[in-house]
This record gives structure tokens, C-alpha cells and sequence, in this order.
């Protein structure tokens, strides 16, 4: 394992042939693992085998992953911990967790590509919308926009997926109110690493007032070691052109994140402690005091957050509040701050049990169920010169004159 198990994010294989079970195999499996592993004694009692029968009373196709998870996720979402979720192909982290853990460990297995354009999804009452928009990708390059509302894709209802295989075609979305047609391709992406790519391809200044500002979207915090390092590349590259940086944490994914703050300050010693609670109660502390930063960037910066804010990006949000080292903008976090494995056949590409195993604080917090809220509370809009409003706020906060 690599640095990501120490987000509390680590992965078990099954050892039999995924091939020979159904359905109700693995329900009954998923009970073994959240009656002994799950995060506190009152979710491991909720694994009893009354609640193993009302749910698999209600299975009638013994090999439809989807429906397995249509019957097992609101039980889960219902023990009320984040990290704790059936997945199966339909699901974009299904293909995020797969591709990570496929050459993590002794065993290179196969990596299931998403199709996809380059966005990330949102769903409500009124259907599929753009929650996210990679840059770099189709998407991106033909205008797609966050909060751009899903009507039809190839002249289909979209129901969330992009298709088995590349391809072409028209889609159809609502901006305020105005139906729109782009033209739209998609790719096979491993979905583990597009998140770096589109960090890279995220850089870019702006010319407010007459000061430059530079801008990053730190999209995930996985590959730590990897992202780390261009993370401090990019802010040293935008360092001596700038008066001020943005730093969105919006969407994307956690994963190992203490080192990601280093290229922001020079003395880590005011980082915080956090704290895992294994769910006997006993706990262990670990510190984020990484090396002494000798060339950090420590002008002005605003942190653009929001309800895709997850995991590790949390504890970036809390220290930058903590500190004052930076004014948040934008909504509040997810409170989705627990440790949790990924349980996996190792011969198998359809399903993924994802489960809170361990809670976490950060100073005593509690971060979970929570969030962390930002100094400048800002629900987004697709309006202003960049189809933005957080990070219009953001600039202005910036272009601002010292006091």
C-alpha cells in the first residue's frame, strides 16, 4: 500500500471467485465484514441476522448488482455514517476505487475504465445535472458548465450513464432556464488518474484591479506523493508572477492530505492532531507536522469549498480556517470525515463494499456529520463573466487592498 491507506482508505481482497457468487452471497458476506469491522459497536449490532432477512427477503434477481444496491444503500446511508456504501458499475466511484487499488499491492489487476466526458454528476427530484467539470476533457473544451441540467444525451433520457464504449453525440442541457445542444464525445478514463490530470490542466491566472491572480483545482488528494510534488511545482511557478491565489477543493475526491497544505506554510508545528477512534473506544493520535517549508507561498489565498468537499479536502478546509492562514468561500464541507476500507473480489469488476471502520477528530472535532463552514457563505449560481459566482467571490476577496 502506498501513502492513500493513511486517509483510513485501505483495500481487502476476497480471496474466492467472485464469478460463483450471487447475490445473496454477497449480502450475507457484507454482513460478516459490518458486524465485525464497522466503525462503532452500536453499527457493527445493526449487522444482526433480523436485518439480514428482511433485506435479502426483498432480492429477486440473484446476479443485478444495481438492484443490489437499490435493496442495500438506504439501509447503509440509514446507520448514519459517511464511507459506507455498496457499489456496483453504475457508480462512478466504483471505477475510482478500482482503477486506485489495480496497481496498488502485489497483484496488477485489470483497470475498469468509466466513460465519461470529464464531468461528475449530481442528481435531485428534477433528474441528472453537472455538478463538476474536468479540465482538459470534452467536456470541458465544448462548454459544458457546472449546474448545466441533463435533459437528453443522443436524443435519449439520461439516466446517468454515458454508455458501454466511446462515442459521439448531441447533448441537450438547461442553463437558466435555455435549452442548449453541444456536441459531445466521451472517453474510456481511468478514473483514478484523470483527477490529476485535470489539476495540471486547472492552472491559470486572472488579471483583477491590476493584480494577477493565479488559480488551482486541487481536485483529488490520491497519488499523495505524486500530486504533493506538482502541487508545490505549480504554486512555484505561479509564485513570483502573483498577488494573490485561489485554491478550489470543490468535488473530485480525498485521500492522503496533511503534506498537501505544506506549500502554504512555513512552520507546520500550528498544524493539528488527528485523532482515530477504533470502536472500542481507544485512540491514537497522529501528528501533521511534516518538514519546515523553505520557500512556501504566503500571500494572500482563498479556498473555494462546497458540499463535494470530502474526506482528506476537510482537513485542508480546517486547518486553513484554523489558521487564518486562508478565507474560505463558498458552501459548506460534506462532513464525510471517517477512516474506511474498500472490500473487494480480487477476480471480480462488479461490486465494492465501502465501510466506516474507524471515526476520526481533528483537535478533539468532530468533522464527521459536521462540515466545515466557510467565512464567506455563498451558494453557487451559473452567473458572472465565468459562469461562477464562488469564484467571483473569490477574485474580488482578492483584488481587495491590504488594510
Amino acid at each position: 500500500m502506498n501513502n492513500f491507506t493513511k486517509a483510513g482508505i485501505l483495500a481487502f481482497l476476497f480471496s474466492i471467485n467472485a464469478s460463483a457468487e450471487n447475490n445473496s452471497d454477497i449480502l450475507s458476506k457484507v454482513w460478516a465484514l459490518g458486524s465485525t469491522k464497522a466503525c462503532t459497536m452500536d453499527m457493527r449490532a445493526q449487522f444482526n441476522s433480523a436485518n439480514l432477512l428482511k433485506l435479502n427477503s426483498q432480492i429477486k434477481n440473484q446476479i443485478n448488482r444495481e438492484e443490489l444496491e437499490s435493496i442495500l444503500n438506504p439501509w447503509l446511508k440509514g446507520l448514519g455514517w459517511s464511507h459506507t456504501q455498496f457499489m456496483a458499475e453504475d457508480d462512478e466511484s466504483y471505477y475510482f476505487l478500482k482503477a486506485f487499488y489495480a496497481t496498488d499491492g502485489p497483484k496488477t489487476l485489470p483497470i475498469p475504465k468509466l466513460i465519461n466526458p470529464g464531468v461528475q454528476l449530481g442528481h435531485d427530484s428534477s433528474g441528472f445535472f453537472i455538478r463538476e467539470v474536468l479540465e482538459g476533457f470534452p467536456a470541458k473544451q465544448v462548454g459544458v458548465r457546472k449546474g448545466d441540467r441533463i435533459i437528453t444525451w443522443s436524443s435519449n433520457s439520461f439516466n446517468g450513464s454515458w454508455g458501454k464504449s466511446p462515442s459521439e453525440g448531441i447533448l441537450q442541457i438547461d442553463r437558466n432556464g435555455k435549452r442548449r445542444f453541444i456536441k459531445l464525445k466521451t472517453l474510456a478514463l481511468d478514473w483514478s488518474e484523470v483527477f490529476f490530470d485535470a489539476m495540471k490542466n486547472s492552472v491559470r491566472t486572472f488579471n483583477i484591479k491590476g493584480k494577477k491572480i493565479g488559480y488551482i483545482h486541487l481536485w483529488s488528494l490520491v497519488h499523495s506523493k505524486k500530486s504533493v510534488l506538482e502541487l508545490q511545482s505549480i504554486v512555484s511557478s505561479l509564485k513570483p508572477n502573483i498577488q494573490g491565489l485561489i485554491l478550489d477543493i470543490r468535488g473530485g475526491y480525498g485521500g492522503y492530505w496533511g503534506n498537501h497544505l505544506d506549500p502554504f506554510f512555513k512552520d507546520t508545528s500550528t498544524y493539528f492532531e488527528e485523532e482515530n477512534i477504533e470502536s472500542d473506544g481507544k485512540v491514537s493520535t497522529e501528528n501533521f507536522k511534516f518538514k519546515i517549508n523553505p520557500d512556501p507561498y504566503l500571500v494572500p489565498l482563498v479556498v473555494i469549498t462546497n458540499e463535494g468537499s470530502r474526506s482528506g479536502k476537510e482537513g485542508l478546509a480546517y486547518q486553513f480556517k484554523k489558521s487564518h492562514r486562508a478565507v474560505l468561500v463558498g458552501e459548506k464541507t460534506a462532513g464525510y470525515f471517517v477512516a474506511a476500507q474498500a472490500f473487494f473480489a480480487k477476480d471480480s469488476t462488479d461490486y465494492i463494499l465501502y465501510l466506516c471502520v474507524n471515526r476520526k477528530t481533528l483537535d478533539h472535532n468532530q468533522i464527521e456529520g459536521v462540515g466545515i463552514s466557510p467565512d464567506i457563505e455563498l451558494p453557487f449560481k451559473t452567473i458572472g463573466s465565468y459562469g461562477d459566482n464562488q469564484i467571483e467571490k473569490a477574485l474580488e476577496v482578492l483584488a481587495q487592498p491590504k488594510s
